[in-house]
């Protein structure tokens, strides 16, 4: 999003791409994986809630580019660029043609942020595609974060690749 509204691309592909601040997104995100936890670990929930707020808190406190939280090394730099950054600021900015896909399955990303998408970017045109995952497969089951292991040995959504390079081919003529 950054790309397309300061850049100028001849088109612009939004796949699973949220509308909303960092932070608010992992919030929802987090919200969306503890429904689809084990009934045992969601009991847990409330304490896993509060170590996980600690270590944000430590997290937005550092100032360094690598830092450990909870005893994991992570990129600080990135994930601190992460949770304060807002695409709406960007989106008006793309003057290009803009598709943006998100899954109805997607545990990453709402897929009412299409709808803030198209209201930022005239003419955006926005697909929600039913059964399809933050991972860019379909799967029939309910969305769950345990599907993220076997998901990944699946080949991404033909219909997906298709559908883009459909919208591709007819812009970049």
């Amino acid at each position: 999003m950054w790309l397309g509204g300061h850049e100028s691309p001849a088109a612009v592909v939004l796949l699973a791409g949220y509308a909303r601040p960092g932070k608010e997104a992992l919030f929802w995100q987090a919200s969306q994986v503890a429904g689809t936890l084990p009934r045992a670990v969601r009991l847990l929930l409330p304490l896993l809630r509060r170590i996980a707020l600690r270590q944000l808190a430590a997290l937005e406190g550092t100032t360094t580019d690598v830092a450990r939280v909870g005893g994991t090394k992570i990129n600080a730099r990135w994930w601190r660029e992460q949770l304060t950054h807002d695409p709406r600021v960007d989106l008006p900015g793309i003057t290009a043609p803009v598709l943006a896909i998100t899954g109805d399955k997607d545990l990453q990303v709402d897929a009412a942020d299409l709808e803030v998408i198209a209201s930022l970017v005239p003419g955006a045109e926005t697909r929600c595609v039913p059964g399809l995952t933050h991972l860019l497969r379909v799967d029939p089951g309910s969305p769950k974060l345990t599907s993220y292991s076997r998901l990944p040995r699946r080949p991404v959504d033909p219909g997906l690749l298709t559908e883009v390079a459909r919208w591709l081919a007819q812009r970049l003529r």
